[in-house]
């Protein structure tokens, strides 16, 4: 019984904290959010790749899918192809600059989960071009939606115009999301000086 108290009695060994070879001193905690940011840019990035895609390919397939579809609704999609006919140029431009930028957003997600300094100001750079590009896109979208619909008589012209605007609206809004966050989350003083001590890290090992 007297075995067992003092045997209980005795402190757990703590394990040391971990200490930094070169200098000898202790290694502070790095912080998780670089891997968590970086792992949710490359998932975007592979999405919007393979969502630009799957744009293009149902552009080509339009045909297709008038053939397809219910006799009710073959009206519509003729009026939707007319309508964004004018527009192909600018949408296939669009969808190559979006999958360009999708790869630029994989590789600073990976450059950020490496915690490499550069991986900011590519990020940023994302940002600032993918909100030009959605900027585009709405509008497009919102001339296209206004000409599907004017055609249609079953749908009222001002109720037309808001209903374009609202889809517009939230393509936007959408689009602009991670970008922004984004921008405001490297324009932090406490990001920008840790950002910086990775540089230091990798020029000064």
């Amino acid at each position: 019984m007297h075995e067992e108290e003092s045997f209980q009695s005795v402190p757990r060994a703590r394990m040391a904290p971990p200490v930094d070879a070169g200098t000898g001193f202790l290694r502070p905690k790095q912080p998780g959010w670089p891997k968590a940011i970086g792992v949710i840019c490359i998932v975007v990035g592979a999405l919007g790749v393979l969502m630009t895609i799957l744009g293009i390919v149902s552009q080509s397939l339009m045909s297709k899918f008038i053939e397809m579809a219910p006799p009710e609704q073959v009206d519509e999609l003729k009026r939707a192809i007319e309508a964004a006919e004018p527009w192909k140029p600018w949408t296939y431009t669009l969808s190559a600059i979006s999958a360009a930028l999708a790869v630029m957003l994989i590789v600073g997600g990976v450059r950020l989960t490496r915690r490499r300094a550069s991986a900011a100001g590519l990020l940023q750079m994302y940002a600032v071009l993918r909100m030009g590009i959605v900027a585009a896109v709405g509008v497009i979208t919102y001339k296209i939606q206004q000409s599907a619909l004017a055609g249609n008589s079953d749908v009222p012209a001002s109720a037309a115009q808001a209903l374009a605007v609202g889809q517009s609206l939230f393509a936007i809004a959408w689009g602009w999301a991670l970008p922004i966050f984004l921008l405001i989350w490297f324009a932090r003083r406490r990001i920008k000086d840790e950002v910086r001590g990775w540089s230091e890290m990798v020029t000064n090992p």
